[in-house]
């Protein structure tokens, strides 16, 4: 929502800075989360560490073969001489495993590089509460008593485009650097403009979209005076 509040207590430098139009918004931003098997990619490594593993030559296959025929061998044991039903699991368990230990060398660091894959962090996609407040000079982008972002719009030297990002609509305000840090894009859905005819912002120009109600967006667009397009009924 958008409101225009007057400012007595700030001598202003301006008649244009005696109002300020202060806008409801959300800030769209990545944010770094651990999932949840993370927590599981400790063990799993500890216990990769654990499997012995040959090397891919004549004396590291012949190795491997030794070794899968003890462990058939002492699985048939553990079933025979324990006759009970955890021996005999235990038993099988060890003639199963003789299916794939050892592990070729190549393959155990291959499956440690997976797992130590699994403790990284990841992004998504969130929305905080936000605010643009312009006042004829510049528009800053605040999130609570931050300020994020800031262009002067009086000077000249800003541009303003209009971009298509999916569904939106979407009022980009650039400082002279034309650096995506230091721009403002404020995007909106169900805007009355016609937005066939606008390019496709990219993933690449933008890192902190702003998305704020139609309505406001339209005053927005009309108070920052940009190129001249005609708005839908």
């Amino acid at each position: 929502m958008m409101k225009k509040t007057n400012n007595n207590n700030a001598k202003p430098e301006t008649p244009e800075s005696k109002v300020q139009l202060i806008v409801d918004a959300e800030l769209e931003r990545n944010e770094a989360f651990q999932p949840w098997w993370s927590a599981m990619a400790r063990p799993l490594e500890e216990l990769l560490g654990f499997v012995p593993s040959v090397r891919d030559t004549r004396s590291g296959r012949s190795a491997a073969r030794q070794t899968r025929i003890a462990l058939v061998v002492i699985g048939v044991l553990v079933m025979a001489l324990g006759q009970r039903p955890l021996w005999i699991v235990v038993g099988l368990t060890l003639m199963l495993l003789a299916l794939v230990v050892p592990l070729d060398e190549l393959k155990k660091r291959g499956w440690l590089g997976h797992v130590r894959g699994l403790r990284a962090s990841q992004t998504r996609r969130v929305r905080s509460a936000a605010s643009l407040v312009f006042d004829g000079r510049r528009i800053e982008l605040r999130e609570g008593t931050t300020m994020v972002r800031r262009v002067l719009v009086n000077r000249g030297t800003h541009e303003v485009e209009l971009r298509r990002r999916g569904a939106l609509v979407c009022l980009g305000i650039l400082a002279p650097s034309r650096r995506k840090r230091e721009a403002i894009w404020i995007c909106a859905s169900n805007a009355r403009i016609d937005a066939d005819t606008l390019a496709e912002l990219d993933a690449s120009e933008v890192d902190l979209p702003v998305h704020v109600a139609s309505a406001d967006w339209e005053q927005i667009y009309a108070a920052l005076s940009p190129p001249a397009r005609t708005l839908g009924p």
